[in-house]
């Protein structure tokens, strides 16, 4: 197996179209081993590989060899201290912190602890009994996703602030105009893309396609633009003042303004 010294960003692993970097935080660890599984129901590691660098206390090693859905683990080797705080253990397989995907939860077992349970020293006592079979396990993945023919709708920003605003929507003429149909729309623009509108008109809700509209006039919420936001269709007296508007200068045709 090649191994490469690899970077220590990002932390866990990360498959770059040519293998995989693996790094893990540690500030008192000695020595970190790569543990390389088969499958879910490993028993023990197909392969154990020193992590070959360290670099502002992360380990860290790059394997060409190594491709997505590889299942691994990390022993860990350094001071077992209790009593300040370390418990390191390499008879134990530990979960990569930075695991992107579990591919075996734990199976919870007396091995899976750093200390004997029952033992009279209680936690301060060492198990040295590998867990292998029992620990978590991670997957390296492949970030990349296949859209399909998915696509952003890309709506520009102007269609947007006018959805809510009472709309007067005209269809050009076709050459033959199916028997019930419409050309005339008035109504609340619901939504709008670069492709289609949907307004709705005396409770229906109709798709138009841009390409078919001759002609399109809308009123919209100028207060809702004004916040970069979509508003709601107004009506009657609640109408919106357009940008630049000012009241009349006779005091009793003044209204209080609304905030």
């Amino acid at each position: 197996m090649r191994v490469w010294p690899g970077d220590p960003y990002p932390l866990g692993a990360t498959w770059t179209g040519t293998g995989v970097n693996f790094a893990l935080y540690s500030a008192h660890a000695t020595k970190v081993e790569l543990c390389l599984f088969d499958t879910p129901d490993a028993t023990a590691e197909r392969e154990r590989i020193d992590l070959p660098e360290q670099t502002a206390q992360v380990w860290h090693g790059f394997l060409p060899d190594i491709r997505p859905n590889q299942l691994y683990g990390y022993r860990v080797h350094g001071p077992y201290e209790p009593e300040q705080g370390h418990r390191f253990n390499s008879n134990k397989v530990v979960i990569d912190p930075y695991a992107k995907s579990v591919a075996r939860p734990t199976r919870w077992a007396d091995e899976m602890f750093g200390y004997r349970v029952g033992d009279p020293d209680e936690d301060l006592s060492f198990d040295d009994r590998d867990n292998a079979g029992h620990a978590p396990l991670a997957a390296v993945i492949d970030p990349a996703f296949t859209w399909g023919a998915d696509r952003p709708l890309r709506t520009p920003g102007h269609y947007r602030h006018f959805a809510g605003s009472e709309a007067k929507i005209q269809l050009g003429v076709p050459l033959q105009l199916p028997a019930g149909e419409r050309r005339n729309f008035k109504g609340v623009l619901k939504s709008a893309t670069d492709m289609h509108v949907s307004i709705e008109c005396d409770g229906q809700l109709f798709e138009l396609a841009i390409a078919d509209i001759d002609h399109a006039k809308l009123v919209p919420d100028w207060d809702a633009v004004m916040r970069g936001q979509s508003g709601v269709g107004t009506t009657g007296q609640d109408k919106p003042k357009k940008p630049g508007h000012r009241p009349s200068q006779k005091p009793h045709k003044q209204k209080q303004p609304d905030y």
